[in-house]
C-alpha cells in the first residue's frame, strides 16, 4: 500500500480530503505520482479551496459505474486528463512539473464541473488545456513582437493573427511551442515560454526567445519530418 501520510503536513481539510481521494477512488489516474507532487507543492492550494463538494451526475458506466463524482473525484480527474494531453505534446522531464505549474496559475478549468470523459465535451477541454498551455508563450510574444520581428518573419508567423478563440489558431500556436521544446528538450531556457516576461526580466527573456528561435530556425528541415510525424500519429 502506498504511503501517502507526507502529503498530509500542513494541508487544509480539502486538501486532505483530495489526497484521501486520490489514495482510495477507484477511478484510475495515469498521472498519480505527479499529481500528488503538484498538490504537494501549495501552487494548486487556492483552486483546492474552491473545491465544490457536491456530487456531479453522470451515465453509469465501466469506469463509474456508481453514476456520479465527487468534487474531489471531478478535480483529480480533470487534472489527469490535462497531465496526459500536455505530457504528449511537451517533451521535456526535468520541467514539466514547473511548466505545469505554471500553466495552471490563475486559471479555474480544474473546477470544470464539465464531466471530463464525455464525448461532448471532447472539445471544450481541449481548447481549454490548449489555452493553458499556450496563453503565457503568446502574451510574451505580444511584447517582444518587434524585437523579434525578423525571427518570426523566419519561421512565417504572425503573432497578431493569432486568435486563441479559434480553435485552429491556437493548435498552430500550440504546435509551434510543442517544437520548440523537442528541440531544446530540458533546457532551462524553455520555462521563459511558460513564464510571464516582467520589465526587469526583458531583456533577459529577450535573450532566450532569440536564441530559442535560432535553433528552431536553423532545424527547419528537421521539424517538416517531425511535423509530418506527429500528423501521422495524430500528435497534433
Amino acid at each position: 500500500m502506498e504511503k501517502l501520510d507526507f502529503y498530509y503536513n500542513g494541508s487544509s481539510d480539502k486538501k486532505r480530503k483530495l489526497i484521501t481521494t486520490i489514495k482510495n477512488s477507484k477511478i484510475k489516474l495515469s498521472n498519480k505520482i505527479l499529481i500528488l507532487s503538484l498538490i504537494d507543492s501549495g501552487n494548486l492550494d487556492n483552486m483546492i479551496n474552491e473545491i465544490k463538494e457536491d456530487n456531479i451526475n453522470i451515465i453509469k458506466s465501466p469506469l463509474v459505474p456508481k453514476g456520479y463524482l465527487t468534487g474531489y473525484e471531478q478535480f483529480i480527474s480533470v487534472l489527469d486528463k490535462f497531465i496526459s494531453y500536455i505530457l504528449n505534446l511537451i517533451d521535456s522531464p526535468e520541467l514539466i512539473e514547473a511548466i505545469i505549474i505554471n500553466c495552471l496559475k490563475n486559471n479555474k478549468i480544474l473546477l470544470s464541473r464539465k464531466y471530463v470523459y464525455d464525448n461532448e465535451n471532447i472539445d471544450y477541454y481541449k481548447t481549454n488545456y490548449n489555452h493553458l498551455i499556450v496563453n503565457i508563450f503568446y502574451n510574451n510574444l505580444i511584447k517582444m513582437k518587434n524585437d523579434l520581428s525578423e525571427e518570426l518573419h523566419r519561421i512565417n508567423f504572425n503573432i497578431e493573427k493569432v486568435d486563441l478563440s479559434n480553435n485552429s489558431s491556437s493548435e498552430n500556436l500550440v504546435r509551434l511551442i510543442s517544437e520548440i521544446v523537442f528541440l531544446n528538450k530540458n533546457d532551462y531556457k524553455l520555462l521563459s515560454l511558460f513564464t510571464n516576461i516582467s520589465e526587469k526580466k526583458y531583456n533577459i527573456f529577450l535573450n532566450w526567445y532569440k536564441m530559442l528561435f535560432y535553433k528552431y530556425i536553423n532545424n527547419l528541415d528537421f521539424i517538416s519530418t517531425y511535423r509530418e510525424f506527429n500528423k501521422s500519429n495524430n500528435n497534433y
